[in-house]
C-alpha cells in the first residue's frame, strides 16, 4: 500500500510540482484531500483515527475542508455521514462530494491524511519566512522581538510541545484571574461549585483542566453520583457532557428528569401511580429540556472521538465539565493490544484534554474482581490500589474519589454516621433512604476526608451531605 501512495505521489510531483512552484501556490496537494474526503465516505469510522493525524484547518482548498469538516460534525451529532449528508452539511452539490470518492481507498487514508498534515505545516513555514522577511526590514531595536515573533511562529508547526510553553508573566495572570473569580464567587472555591458545600471545599470545586476519578464496587451508585452532579450543574446553568457507555441517552434523561421532579418515576411507574404524578413529571421535563446538558451513549468510545467531540462542545457549547461513565470503555486504538498500556494512554489523553479545552473531566471507574468486603482493615472507603487496571487511573488523576454503600457493621464508620442508632437506620431505610460515602483518596488540592450522603430513592436518588464533613477525617 505504501509503495502504491508513493508512487502516485511522484506522479503528482513530476506532473504539477514544477508549475505548482513557479505560479508560487503554497505548498498544497488537491488529490490528496480529496482522497482523505473519500476515504471518510467509505467508512466513516476510521474518522475517530484520522483526527489524531489531521484536523479541518489543515485542509488548503476550501471545499475539501468544509467537506471533512462537515463529516467530523455529523460523527460528532451521531448522525449518518454520506455523501448527501455531507453535501447537506457543507452547502455543497451532491455530485461534487461524490467526486470525493473517485480513486479514495479506505487503507489509503493514513497516508493521504499525514500528507495533508504535511502541507499544512510546510505552509506555515512559508508563513514564517514570508514573516520573518518583513520583519528582517524593521527597526532593529524590535530584533528581539522579531526573533521572539518567529520562534512562536514556528512552535505552531513543531511537535516538540514549545507552543505550550508560558510565561511568568502570563501564569501569574492567570493566578490571579482565579482569584479574582473566586473572589466573586464568595472566595470558597476555584473552580465550579456543585451546591454540595463541604464536598466544593474539600475540592476547590470542579477546577478546570482537572481529571477526577470515581470508583467503587459494581451497582454501588456511581452513575447515579455523576447524575446527581450532572443535573446540579444543569440546573445552575452550567454546560455539560455526559458520555455513557452502558446507559442510553433516553435512560440517563429519565433519570435526570426524575431528579429534578423528585420522585422515583419507577417506582410510580410498576406501581400504576405514575398518572397521578404527571404534572410533576411534565414541569420537571420541561425544566430538564432548558439544561445545557449534552449525552452520549456510544458504548466503546475512542479516545480521538472523546477529545475531538468535547474540544467540538467546548468551543461551540462552552462545556466546563465532562462527565466519561464508564472509563473502562474508552480505549485507543494505538494499544490495543495491551490493556495496561491502554490505559495508561487514555488518562493521559484526557489530563491532556482537560487542559487544553479548559474543563473539569469527571470519569467512572470499576475496581478489581477481589471481595471488597474481606478486608483486614474493614475501612468504610475502598483504597486507590482498588481501581481496576492501570494504576495510571489513579496517578494521573488529580482527585479520586471512592464510592460505598454504608455497611453498619464496619467498625470505623465516620462518626457522623456511627452515631446513628439502630432504630434511625431502620427508620431510614424504611423511609427509602441509602447512606452513601465518598472518601477522598485523592486530592492535589488539600485534605483527604469522608464526606456521607443520604440517597432518597423516593425522591429519584438525589444526594444530600449528611452533617458538615468537619469530623469525618480518616
Amino acid at each position: 500500500m505504501l509503495a502504491t501512495c508513493q508512487s502516485v505521489w511522484r506522479l503528482g510531483l513530476n506532473t504539477f510540482g514544477w508549475h505548482q512552484a513557479l505560479a508560487e501556490v503554497p505548498p498544497s496537494d488537491y488529490q490528496a484531500e480529496q482522497r482523505v474526503v473519500g476515504a471518510v465516505l467509505l467508512q466513516p469510522d476510521i474518522l475517530d483515527d484520522l483526527l489524531a493525524k489531521v484536523r479541518p484547518e489543515d485542509f488548503y482548498f476550501a471545499e475539501c475542508g468544509e467537506r471533512f469538516r462537515a463529516a467530523v460534525d455529523l460523527r460528532v451529532e451521531n448522525r449518518p455521514v454520506t455523501v448527501a449528508t455531507v453535501a447537506r452539511k457543507a452547502s455543497h452539490e451532491e455530485s461534487e462530494v461524490a467526486a470525493s470518492l473517485e480513486g479514495a481507498l479506505v487503507d489509503e487514508a493514513d497516508f493521504w491524511a499525514e500528507r495533508v498534515k504535511g502541507l499544512a505545516r510546510m505552509r506555515l513555514l512559508l508563513e514564517v519566512g514570508n514573516e520573518a522577511k518583513a520583519l528582517a526590514y524593521s527597526d532593529p531595536v524590535e530584533a528581539d522581538g522579531a526573533f521572539s515573533r518567529v520562534a512562536d511562529l514556528l512552535s505552531r508547526g513543531s511537535d516538540s510541545g514549545e507552543a505550550n510553553v508560558v510565561s511568568s508573566d502570563l501564569a501569574g495572570a492567570a493566578a490571579l484571574d482565579d482569584l479574582h473569580r473566586a473572589l466573586a464567587g464568595g472566595g470558597r472555591v476555584l473552580g465550579v461549585a456543585t451546591g454540595w458545600d463541604w464536598f466544593d471545599r474539600v475540592l476547590d470545586g470542579l477546577t478546570p483542566g482537572a481529571v477526577s476519578s470515581i470508583y467503587g464496587p459494581t451497582s454501588q451508585f456511581k452513575s447515579v453520583t455523576v447524575q446527581n452532579i450532572a443535573w446540579r450543574l444543569g440546573g445552575q446553568g452550567t454546560p455539560v457532557l455526559m458520555f455513557s457507555t452502558e446507559m442510553t441517552h433516553r435512560q440517563v434523561a429519565r433519570r435526570i428528569v426524575a431528579l429534578e421532579a423528585g420522585l422515583n418515576i419507577n417506582w410510580l411507574r410498576k406501581s400504576g401511580h405514575l398518572a397521578e404524578h404527571w404534572d410533576t413529571i411534565g414541569e420537571a421535563t420541561a425544566s430538564v429540556r432548558e439544561m445545557p446538558i449534552w449525552y452520549n451513549d456510544r458504548s466503546i468510545l475512542n479516545v480521538q472521538f472523546v477529545k475531538e467531540l468535547t474540544s467540538h462542545m467546548a468551543r461551540r457549547e462552552g462545556v466546563k465539565v465532562v462527565i466519561i461513565d464508564l472509563l473502562d470503555h474508552v480505549f485507543s486504538n494505538r494499544y490495543r493490544d495491551s490493556e495496561t498500556k491502554n490505559e495508561a494512554f487514555v488518562m493521559q489523553q484526557l489530563k491532556d484534554l482537560a487542559k487544553i479545552t479548559d474543563t473539569h473531566i469527571i470519569a467512572t471507574a470499576h475496581i478489581d474482581k477481589g471481595d471488597f468486603d474481606d478486608r483486614k482493615s474493614r475501612l468504610p472507603y475502598l483504597a486507590l490500589s482498588r481501581i481496576k487496571g492501570s494504576a495510571a487511573k489513579a496517578q494521573d488523576a488529580d482527585n479520586a474519589i471512592s464510592v460505598m454503600m454504608v455497611d453498619w457493621d464496619r467498625t470505623a464508620m465516620p462518626p457522623k454516621l456511627h452515631s446513628l442508632d439502630h432504630e434511625e437506620r431502620v427508620a431510614a431505610i424504611k423511609s427509602g433512604e441509602v447512606f452513601l460515602l465518598l472518601a477522598i483518596t485523592k486530592n492535589r488540592e488539600g485534605e483527604l476526608t469522608n464526606i456521607p450522603f443520604r440517597v432518597l430513592l423516593d425522591e429519584g436518588s438525589r444526594m444530600q451531605p449528611y452533617g458538615d464533613g468537619l469530623d469525618n477525617h480518616f
